[in-house]
């Protein structure tokens, strides 16, 4: 499908919940995909959440935590249990630092 319409925000975020992948020739991670999906449409709530399992990253110039994604998925769909089931996590779960 990117192939034939790179403009495809649901396609980017299929692309990289597979891990990846090549298109027209470049090589994209899960975590590029994910960005690349939000530039085209910045309300996915789905992939701001994915953005967040990697990690958080870069969206249109700004970086983002995985806090910030999740909370960003909530904003857009307070629904999305998967969101507010990893931002929990992170609230409730020892930091590396308290280790």
């Amino acid at each position: 499908a990117l192939e034939i319409n790179p403009q495809t925000s649901g396609a980017w975020h299929s692309l990289g919940i597979v891990g990846g992948g090549e298109v027209q020739g470049q090589q994209y991670t899960e975590k590029q995909c994910y960005a690349r999906a939000l530039e085209i449409n910045p309300q996915t709530s789905g992939a701001w959440h994915s953005l967040g399992i990697v990690g958080g990253g870069e969206v249109q110039g700004q970086q983002y935590t995985e806090k910030q994604c999740y909370a960003r998925a909530l904003e857009i769909n307070p629904q999305n249990s998967g969101a507010w089931n990893n931002l929990c996590l992170l609230y409730t779960s020892p930091s590396p630092r308290d280790s």
